[in-house]
């Protein structure tokens, strides 16, 4: 059994019916660093998919804008949700809400500002 596939059990039984506030940032960044690409290849697809101006305010300095379950789908594609929606073992939309709440921290706290 794998780190991830360790950490994926923990979310299972901790939090499987929790809501999007239970799931740890650390471990929303592990599966999102288990992902092809990792958080640059997320970050990317965000800026591809035309949310530059938010992607670019978790970068640099300031306040982090929000992004949307609903932005993050259309950039990511519902095959990659479901991916992701598969390690956390959240359905998707909750999924969509728990990489809205944290990413923007997690993009903001890979970089020096």
């Amino acid at each position: 059994m794998s780190l991830l596939d360790s950490i994926t059990d923990i979310v299972k039984s901790a939090f499987g019916g929790g809501s999007s506030n239970e799931v740890p940032q650390e471990v929303v960044m592990a599966v999102i660093q288990s992902c092809p690409g990792g958080l640059d290849g997320m970050l990317s697809k965000l800026h591809a998919g035309g949310f530059t101006n938010i992607v670019s305010s978790w970068l640099g300095p300031g306040q982090n804008a929000q992004i949307s379950p609903d932005q993050i789908r259309s950039a990511l594609g519902n095959l990659h949700i479901e991916q992701l929606s598969s390690q956390l073992g959240l359905p998707a939309d909750q999924t969509l809400a728990v990489l809205a709440q944290h990413l923007p921290n997690i993009a903001s706290g890979q970089t020096q500002h």
